[in-house]
């Protein structure tokens, strides 16, 4: 497995909230997920938090109830509905090309009432200029110490892991492609710039692009 890195930050994340911030970028309308933003949103649980093996085991056992699965199986769907989540960055870059950049710590989801994530949340920003390639890798950087925990957790191999993630991202990619064609003014390079995005994300994951645009496909 490849490891990753955030694209250069030129500025400071922003605290969202803050009466000096920027304002926050459009677009958030058209993620998968209900977009939070904030540091004082209750029931959050970060990125960095959840590649840590107690707080995914706590956080897949809460959801197993509902899922109706093992608590370790549990895990897998909770990696799932992360990647929605953070897929979400993904929004302002496809509606006006802003790179939203943030780290593991200040990023995740919030918990609904049984425990699932239900929505994306982002404690602070960054908003910057990057090649779409390092958008993709940036979003690959957040979400591959989840799934190489979730590996440890199932005790699958973390390409397998690794691999979810790759096929939501390319599922999630397709969709927001989707979205921003029946856009009144869709920019009119967006799916190449999604290709784009995609291809980063898959190079930092180390996964086969053409594998994964056929499951998700599939999906």
């Amino acid at each position: 497995m490849t490891s990753t890195s955030a694209p250069p930050v030129l500025d400071p994340p922003v605290l969202l909230g803050d009466a000096y911030a920027d304002p926050t970028p459009s677009g958030w309308d058209l993620a998968a997920l209900p977009v939070l933003t904030g540091s004082d949103i209750g029931s959050t649980v970060s990125f960095a938090d959840l590649s840590r093996r107690f707080v995914l085991d706590l956080v897949a056992a809460r959801a197993s109830t509902r899922l109706g699965l093992d608590p370790v199986e549990a895990s897998l769907p909770v990696l799932r509905d992360s990647t929605r989540a953070a897929c979400a960055l993904l929004s302002p870059y496809a509606l006006d090309g802003t790179a939203v950049v943030t780290d593991a710590e200040h990023a995740g989801v919030r918990l609904g009432a049984d425990g699932s994530p239900d929505a994306a949340w982002f404690a602070s920003i960054a908003l910057t200029d990057a090649e779409p390639e390092a958008v993709g890798a940036h979003l690959a950087g957040l979400l591959t110490p989840v799934a190489e925990r979730v590996a440890e957790a199932t005790g699958r191999a973390p390409a397998e892991t690794v691999g979810e993630v790759a096929e939501v991202l390319a599922a999630e990619i397709a969709r927001l492609a989707r979205e921003c064609a029946l856009l009144d003014q869709p920019r009119p390079d967006v799916e190449v710039t999604l290709g784009a995005v995609l291809r980063g994300a898959l190079e930092a994951l180390g996964e086969e692009p053409r594998e994964v645009r056929r499951a998700a496909r599939a999906s």
